[in-house]
């Protein structure tokens, strides 16, 4: 199953100068812990802004990118989205894993009418942002399924809500 996972500000800004608005660690061990063992898809900026610009461990890394050079290590690099869905397929199918949609904007606006949830992390404050993620209120085949209560983490709140995708509710 595709999942979009995605921290946001007030404004839906996910980021600035390819580094995230706000760290938060019990948000970043929630990735963790939904990641691991699973899929994750995410664009070439997106992956060159993780930690010494490797893949992240325990998990089957996707990135797309049309950069002929690009070949990290560990990485399974795609240059188009039929080849990115054809990949994903593979490893649900074969290895009954998940897929996370980590980012860049341009990832999640390819993939979210792939995904059947999105987890988003609201940060209640309004960051200078470089890049969104899609406002899933506005967006007519989204809709809001469950949220948490609000947590504090150095002076600001943040929850978790997750939306669903009405079209794969359709009988």
């Amino acid at each position: 199953m595709m999942k979009a996972i995605v921290a946001v500000d007030r404004n839906w800004g996910i980021g600035k100068d390819n580094k995230l608005l706000m760290s938060i660690p019990d948000d970043l061990q929630n990735f963790k812990r939904l990641t691991v063992e699973n899929i994750v898809v995410m664009g070439r900026k997106t992956f060159e802004s993780l930690p010494g610009k490797k893949a992240l461990p325990d998990r089957v890394n996707i990135v797309l990118s049309g950069d002929p050079d690009f070949e990290p290590a560990n990485v399974i690099v795609c240059r188009g989205l039929n080849h990115a869905l054809d990949m994903i397929t593979y490893f649900e199918q074969m290895e009954s894993r998940d897929t996370y949609i980590i980012g860049g904007s341009l990832i999640y606006k390819l993939f979210l009418p792939y995904c059947h949830s999105a987890i988003v992390t609201h940060i209640s404050h309004a960051f200078e942002h470089d890049t969104v993620f899609p406002n899933l209120y506005v967006n007519k085949n989204w809709f809001s399924c469950y949220d948490e209560a609000p947590k504090i983490y150095d002076e600001v709140s943040h929850y978790v809500e997750v939306f669903a995708n009405k079209e794969f509710l359709k009988y």
